[in-house]
């Protein structure tokens, strides 16, 4: 008998729990596997989140287990990777990745890419996002455990940049590998004033102040039907002549759309910049939901 196993990532945000009660009434869930930072910013919140997704486990009689996401990418392998063995052939796997971070969503579908699972992935749009700040004082930019790339001497550095409302973190990786090229794709569409917080120019603008000779920009809608890997795709068979770095920091879709193409690109380093500090009213509400089969 199959089972459907649904994982998440707790977080203060109000569509974490209104996103978990929505995947409880859309799957006939049987075990509830939540990755749970060790430190989390905005802790006393989460924990208040955690308590009611586990009075829910309770009530409809679903299995909980938690995996404690440190700062060790090497222990987080590790404990992810023993938890899925667990995992029988015919479970369902569904991920929600709507307050999962970028870097738990990437490892967890490494792992993943090794089991025979059929992987579902599931994202809440927001209603709202907040007017002003949404993440401040971004970490030094990171790649990721076990997809570094491959570097070939004598080809210059490309970074591809899936931008955000967050232009800081264009600028923190852009400094620190100081790429010959960059590529900017931005999400098109009006969608929570996208246009003018996603603004193109701002992102440029921070690439010529920090001296890269070559910027280019592309249109992608990480919210279409295959998360915009098709673009991903496309743009990273044109750029075969470069040492490419892609970081996602737009729609969470994104991430998938990325990890989709890496799958096909190997060669490529996957890049991820986290933050010190969230605006606890980051975005209100739940509105629409966005589903991909992964494999």
């Amino acid at each position: 008998m199959e089972n459907n196993i649904i994982f998440i990532c707790p977080s203060w945000e109000d569509r974490s729990l209104l996103g978990f009660k929505q995947d409880c009434d859309d799957v006939k869930t049987n075990k509830v596997i939540a990755l749970r930072k060790e430190r989390p910013i905005n802790e006393y919140e989460i924990s208040d989140c955690i308590d009611k997704i586990t009075n829910i486990c309770t009530q409809q009689a679903i299995t909980y287990e938690e995996v404690i996401w440190t700062d060790n990418p090497l222990e987080n392998s590790g404990q992810l990777s023993s938890c899925l063995k667990k995992l029988r052939e015919n479970d369902i796997v569904h991920i929600d990745i709507t307050t999962m971070p970028r870097d738990i969503i990437w490892t967890l579908l490494f792992f993943l890419n090794q089991r025979p699972n059929h992987v579902l992935i599931r994202y809440y749009q927001p209603k709202s996002y907040h007017g002003a700040w949404l993440s401040k004082e971004p970490y030094s930019p990171r790649l990721l455990l076990k997809h570094s790339g491959i570097i070939e001497l004598g080809k210059p550095q490309c970074v591809v940049i899936i931008t955000g409302f967050d232009e800081e973190r264009t600028r923190q990786i852009v400094s620190k590998f100081e790429p010959h090229k960059v590529v900017l794709c931005i999400q098109k569409g009006e969608q929570f004033d996208n246009n003018n917080r996603n603004e193109t120019s701002k992102h440029e603008l921070i690439c010529k102040n920090i001296g890269v000779p070559d910027i280019s920009s592309i249109e992608i809608d990480c919210y279409g039907a295959d998360f915009g890997k098709k673009t991903i795709d496309n743009l990273l068979s044109s750029l075969s002549g470069y040492n490419v770095i892609l970081a996602s920091f737009g729609p969470k879709p994104s991430a998938i759309g990325v990890y989709m193409s890496y799958k096909e690109h190997p060669e490529i380093a996957l890049c991820y910049v986290p933050c010190k500090e969230y605006n606890k009213e980051y975005c209100k509400g739940i509105d629409s939901l966005y589903t991909i089969e992964y494999k």
